[in-house]
């Protein structure tokens, strides 16, 4: 789901609506377009592997294109950003 993201040299799998894994494979950052909920951010560094990590965003809310921020480190090297539904 490709169109999903505004940076052209990102991918995007996507289950809509639940879970979406974002791979920048330059770095920098993308917007995202979700819809209506609140959804967490965190991201995963593919070079080194081990836990996931918080970048400049928690928390996103849905329902229009928004920034999935920055990662946590190294942002010009490539970074998987993992943004999940929040279920409450």
């Amino acid at each position: 789901d490709d169109d999903l993201v505004s940076n052209p040299s990102a991918y995007c799998f996507a289950k809509p609506g639940e879970v979406y894994a974002i791979y920048l494979g330059e770095g920098g950052t993308t917007r995202l377009s979700l819809p209506d909920g609140t959804y967490s951010i965190n991201w995963f560094d593919p070079r080194n592997g081990g836990s996931l990590q918080k970048g400049s965003r928690d928390q996103v809310t849905g329902a229009e294109s928004v920034s999935i921020g920055s990662p946590p480190a190294e942002s010009n090297r490539d970074w998987v950003a993992l943004v999940r539904s929040v279920e409450e």
